[in-house]
C-alpha cells in the first residue's frame, strides 16, 4: 500500500502471488538516486526495478506487459512508475505522457528536485497520480 500526499492509498497490485506488494520501476538518471528509492521501496516490501531513462523504463514496461500476458505468466506487469521529471533523451512529462497512452493502468508518481508549481499542475493534468519533491523522507 503506497500512501500519497493527496490522502489516498494506492493498492492497484494484481496477481494473487503477492498480494498488497506493487510491482514498482524506479525511473532516474542518478543511479545513485535511483538505486536509494529501490532499496528504500524493497524494505517497505515492494518488488522494485530501476532504470535510467524514459526509453529503457518503456521498453522495461513493455517486456514486463509480454511476460504477464504470455502462456508461462513469467512475471506480473508493473504497477507504479516513480520517475524524475529532468534526465537527458526522454524527460519525465514525456515518460508520463507516454505511460498515460500506451499504459494506462500504470499508476505514475513524478519526482524533482527542481519543482515548480508550473511543473507540478502541468504534471496533474498529464496524469501524474502525485509530484513529489527531492529529497523523499519517510515520516
Amino acid at each position: 500500500m503506497l500512501k500519497l500526499r493527496n490522502g489516498h492509498e494506492r493498492n492497484d497490485v494484481d496477481g494473487s502471488e503477492s498480494p498488497g506488494r506493487a510491482r514498482v520501476l524506479v525511473v532516474d538518471d542518478d543511479p545513485i538516486v535511483a538505486e536509494s528509492l529501490a532499496d528504500f521501496l524493497k524494505e517497505e516490501g515492494h518488488e522494485v526495478s530501476s532504470c535510467g531513462g524514459g526509453l529503457e523504463a518503456l521498453e522495461a514496461l513493455a517486456e514486463a506487459e509480454r511476460a504477464a500476458s504470455g502462456a508461462a505468466r513469467r512475471a506480473r506487469p508493473f504497477n507504479i512508475v516513480l520517475t524524475d521529471v529532468s534526465m537527458p533523451g526522454m524527460n519525465g512529462l514525456e515518460l508520463l505522457r507516454r505511460i498515460s497512452r500506451e499504459h494506462p493502468r500504470v499508476v505514475v508518481l513524478m519526482l524533482t528536485g527542481y519543482g515548480t508549481i508550473e511543473s507540478a499542475v502541468e504534471a496533474i493534468r498529464a496524469g501524474a497520480s502525485d509530484y513529489l519533491s527531492k529529497p523523499v523522507v519517510d515520516s
